[in-house]
């Protein structure tokens, strides 16, 4: 899961996001703590909250914005809130030291490269630094296992001047 938009809380044992660990050998959890697009979403989930109701009938949309309260970090902002609480198949990634590098704006896409889309590129060319999510993503379903320390956390590093 990179940078995923859901409750930090998702993947404890009671709550629904469990399935999904239930499910999965590994569930890979990549996350970066200055995402700028996880910290918009916890501002739009504390205010949709109301509207995203069912019983909210549409008319009354536009009178008032109410204050869901739903201002819970988002699992792509800081992993899960509690590791104790997932299962021992969650993995926690960190992804802090190079996410604004591959997404200046927003340190959001730092699963792309670095580079822009060539207009020319037929569709399955890489152009430039391929991020390091995409090579420990590569590792983990070539072997199965995932490298991470005994809190089941690892810190993913980048050097752009490192070769391949």
């Amino acid at each position: 899961m990179v940078a995923a938009d859901v409750p930090s809380t998702a993947l404890e044992r009671d709550q629904p996001g469990n399935m999904i660990t239930l499910a999965a050998r590994n569930v890979v959890v990549y996350y970066a703590g200055d995402d700028k697009r996880m910290e918009e979403s916890i501002l739009a989930n504390a205010v949709r909250g109301y509207f995203s109701m069912e019983d909210n009938p549409s008319e009354t949309i536009g009178q008032t914005v109410y204050f869901a309260g739903d201002v819970r970090t988002r699992l792509g902002h800081t992993g899960p809130d509690d590791p104790e609480k997932t299962r021992r198949n969650v993995y926690r990634i960190n992804c802090d030291q190079f996410n604004d590098y591959f997404d200046p704006m927003a340190g959001h896409s730092y699963l792309l490269t670095d580079e822009k889309d060539d207009p020319n590129d037929p569709g399955y060319q890489v152009t430039g630094n391929v991020s390091p999510v995409l090579r420990h993503l590569a590792r983990v379903i070539a072997t199965g296992q995932v490298t991470a320390d005994g809190q089941r956390a690892c810190d993913l590093t980048f050097d752009p001047k490192a070769p391949p």
